[in-house]
């Protein structure tokens, strides 16, 4: 139940084997979630990552923000690519135009 916060301003609070790598990254609660983009950040769920800048991720399962500002709310293996992109829940949606939500 080891979490990992490595970076300048980086947290982490409750949960399990998480790890916030990024400059200010934070991860709340879950499992085994990643937040390594600067600014970004996790409120629970299970294996996801955050790897865009600012980019951030509500629950879900294997969700992944890699755009600039990007966000995935819920669902399972849901991907919000592009910058200021979104997915709001579902399941294995890739969103890679900016600026732009999915459902």
């Amino acid at each position: 139940s080891k979490n990992i916060a490595s970076n300048t301003g980086a947290s982490v609070s409750g949960g399990s084997d998480s790890n916030a790598v990024g400059v200010s990254s934070s991860i709340i609660g879950g499992f085994k979630n990643i937040a390594s983009g600067g600014h970004s950040s996790i409120s629970g769920g299970f294996q996801s990552h955050a790897k865009g800048r600012y980019s951030s991720i509500i629950g879900g399962i294997t969700n992944t923000a890699t755009g600039h500002g990007a966000s995935v709310s819920g669902g399972y293996r849901n991907t919000a690519v592009a910058k200021a992109s979104a997915v709001a829940g579902g399941r294995q949606t890739k969103n890679i135009r900016p600026y732009t939500i999915r459902p």
